[in-house]
């Protein structure tokens, strides 16, 4: 298709205490209400980004938005949703996913940014509030990669980016982007693996790193560097054994740039350095038995 979805900006989690949420997100320096049992979470001065919180039995991931051109919206198959205050599109995925694109005025992609530091260390008293800017992108658990790549690719326009055999594959947007708005990976279920916020620096990476963890959210993985997308990442596992990433510098592909997406091998194409991973990093909480977690503060 000639058109495509422009970011990623928001997904709906099905999980068990959702009231959990609230803390979590505090923790994160993110808003967030309870709201007759739901939590929303929302990013940014314009709170365009989202995450919703409902309440279920079992943990599963429901829903992912994305916006696009008004311009564009007609040209998105799926059926057209009335409750939206802006026309959007609702189609679902091979695995029983909602996607959500909604028309937006002005959309366009979190460029990243150079990832520099602070240009002064301030007193530690006076350290700045590290909060998210925005959604960056999100990493799902697939059944069938290739039909999956598909579905994204003709019916978001979709590009695949990199990719690491049949069992990883990374894609960005049509009309400039992050390296990836959008992850993949090959599991037995679907399910959400990581969701990513955009810090905008180094150094806001690391403080809200630290006050996550201060607030009793410390496992994870980080600090380090991703070798696809090249970006600085942190992980925190979430209260419902997901990760929420803290990122900055994610590479940009501009719109209309020649892309050649590579083949990798995993080993060498995860990280470029840092602590290696968990071991348990890469399983699908959502078709696996769940590992306890810490109680949270």
């Amino acid at each position: 298709m000639s058109t495509g979805v422009v970011a990623f900006t928001g997904f709906t989690l099905r999980c068990p205490q959702p009231e959990q949420a609230v803390d979590f997100c505090a923790a994160l320096g993110v808003d967030a209400s309870l709201e007759n049992g739901t939590v929303v979470a929302r990013f940014g001065p314009d709170a365009s980004h989202g995450i919703r919180f409902e309440p279920a039995m079992h943990k599963r991931l429901s829903r992912i938005s994305f916006s696009c051109r008004p311009d564009d919206i007609s040209e998105f198959g799926g059926e057209a949703q009335d409750f939206s205050t802006n026309p959007a599109k609702l189609l679902i995925d091979p695995d029983g996913l909602e996607i959500e694109i909604v028309a937006v005025s002005g959309c366009q992609a979190p460029s990243g940014g150079d990832p520099v530091l602070l240009p002064h260390a301030p007193l530690h008293s006076r350290m700045p509030e590290a909060r998210p800017l925005c959604l960056s992108h999100i990493a799902i658990f697939v059944t069938d990669l290739e039909r999956s790549l598909a579905f994204y690719r003709d019916q978001l326009g979709l590009i695949l980016s990199d990719r690491c055999g049949d069992g990883l594959a990374f894609l960005h947007a049509p009309h400039g982007s992050g390296h990836h708005v959008l992850a993949l990976a090959k599991s037995g279920a679907t399910g959400l693996h990581h969701y990513a916020m955009e810090m905008g620096t180094i150094d806001a990476i690391e403080l809200r790193a630290g006050q996550t963890a201060a607030a009793g959210y410390s496992e994870g993985w980080g600090f380090g560097r991703h070798v696809l997308g090249s970006n600085f990442f942190h992980y925190i596992r979430d209260p419902w054994d997901s990760h929420a990433e803290l990122t900055a510098g994610l590479d940009f592909i501009p719109a209309g740039t020649p892309w050649t997406a590579g083949n990798h091998e995993p080993e060498d194409s995860m990280y470029l350095w840092g602590p290696p991973p968990p071991h348990d990093f890469l399983r699908n909480p959502e078709h696996e038995p769940p590992i306890p977690m810490a109680a949270a503060g």
